[in-house]
C-alpha cells in the first residue's frame, strides 16, 4: 500500500454522506489487510494525517491461534504508540496507603489475550537531545526470531528441526532433576538463561561459552569419576581436576579409545575456549581464536549449535556408562 492508499483510508467524509457510512464499514480496512497480504512488503509502522482525520498502523506479533480476523475490533481498537513503554511509579490514596503501582505499555489491542503480543516497531528518543530528535527500531528479539520459534510460538506446530543448545539445556534439566551421582547441577536457573550469540559481539559469544562451561563442566563430579577410576585400577596424580579423572574412568570402563576422545574432547574444549576468550585473556589469541572459529563454523551461533550438540552427546554417553556396575 503507498501513500495514495493510505491517504484514502484517512480522508474524512461529511457526517451522514453516503462516504461515511462507507467510511464506517471499514472497506479501506479490508483492502488494506488483503493488500498487506499479497504483497512482498509489509507495512510494519504508517501514519496518514487529513483535516479532521487521521489513520495510525502499527503491527503486532501474534500466535496465529489468536488471529480470529472476524473480530475486527480487536484489530482497530487500540490504544497509544510506538513511544509507549512499561512505567511504575509511588502512589498515593485511596483505602490502601502507599504503594508501588506498574503501568504496561498501552500499545496493544484492548483485548486481554493480546497481552503476550510483540511490538515490531518501537520509538526511541536520543538521550539528551535538546532537539527532541527520535526514531525508530524493530524488535531486537524478533530480527533474530528462529525457525524454531516462529513454527512453535506463532503457527502452532511442532517444530522437528535439530537445535543442539536446546537438547543440550534439556539433558541439562533432566539432569538436574535426577540428580545422579556423576554430576550437580550448581545453578539451575542459569540453564534457562543459555542463548546463542546472535551477533559477533565477544561478548555474547563468551557469556553462552561461560555459562556453557558452568552448567556443563563445573557440574562433572570429580570425586565420583576419581574414586570410580581408582577403583578400576586407574592411577592418576595429585592435583589432577574432574576432566582427567573422567577420561581415566572411561579408559577404567573399557570405552573404545576414539569414543573416549569423542566424549571426552567437547568437554576440554568448552573449558579451553572459556580461559582463553574470557575478558582477561590476552588479546591476540582471544581474536586469532575467533578468527579461527569464525572461519570452521561461520558465526558465533553456528560454533555454540554444534558444541552443545557435542556436550549433549557426552553427557549423555556419560549417564548410561555411569548405570553400568
Amino acid at each position: 500500500m503507498d501513500a495514495k492508499q493510505l491517504l484514502d483510508f484517512a480522508t474524512p467524509s461529511s457526517p451522514n454522506s453516503d462516504a461515511a457510512n462507507i467510511a464506517a464499514e471499514q472497506h479501506h480496512l479490508d483492502r488494506f489487510l488483503a493488500c498487506q497480504q499479497e504483497s512482498d512488503f509489509v507495512v510494519l509502522y504508517g501514519n496518514a494525517d487529513d483535516p479532521g482525520s487521521s489513520l495510525y498502523v502499527t503491527f503486532l506479533l501474534i500466535p496465529a491461534s489468536e488471529a480470529h480476523l472476524k473480530r475486527r475490533g480487536r484489530f482497530t481498537d487500540w490504544n497509544g504508540g510506538p513511544f509507549d513503554s512499561p512505567s511504575c511509579g509511588l502512589v498515593y490514596g485511596g483505602r490502601e496507603g502507599a504503594r508501588v503501582e506498574y503501568n504496561e505499555s498501552h500499545a496493544h489491542s484492548r483485548d486481554p489475550r493480546f497481552k503476550n503480543g510483540k511490538r515490531l516497531v518501537l520509538g526511541r528518543h536520543f538521550d539528551g537531545s535538546s532537539d527532541a530528535k527520535s526514531y525508530f527500531e524493530l524488535h531486537q528479539e524478533l530480527t533474530h526470531i528462529s525457525k524454531r520459534s516462529y513454527t512453535t510460538d506463532f503457527e502452532g506446530s511442532f517444530d522437528m528441526t535439530p537445535d543442539g543448545l536446546r537438547w543440550l539445556k534439556s539433558t541439562l534439566d533432566d539432569l538436574g532433576r535426577r540428580q545422579p551421582t556423576w554430576f550437580t547441577l550448581h545453578e539451575k536457573t542459569l540453564v534457562g538463561q543459555l542463548h546463542y550469540p546472535l551477533t559477533t559481539s565477544n561478548k555474547t559469544w563468551n557469556d553462552a561459552l561461560i555459562g556453557i562451561a558452568k552448567c556443563v563442566v563445573e557440574g562433572l563430579k570429580k570425586s565420583f569419576f576419581e574414586t570410580a577410576a581408582k577403583a578400576l585400577g586407574r592411577v592418576g596424580e595429585p592435583g589432577w581436576g574432574s576432566l582427567k579423572w573422567v577420561r581415566e574412568y572411561l579408559i577404567g570402563k573399557q570405552v573404545d579409545a576414539d569414543r573416549i576422545d569423542e566424549l571426552v574432547s567437547p568437554l576440554v574444549e568448552t573449558q579451553r575456549l572459556r580461559s582463553k576468550l574470557s575478558a582477561h585473556a590476552a588479546g591476540n589469541e582471544a581474536a586469532t581464536i575467533r578468527k579461527e572459529l569464525l572461519k570452521e563454523f561461520g558465526s558465533p551461533k553456528a560454533h555454540i549449535e554444534d558444541l552443545a550438540t557435542k556436550l549433549r552427546e557426552s553427557l549423555v554417553a556419560l549417564d548410561a556408562i555411569s548405570g553400568v556396575a
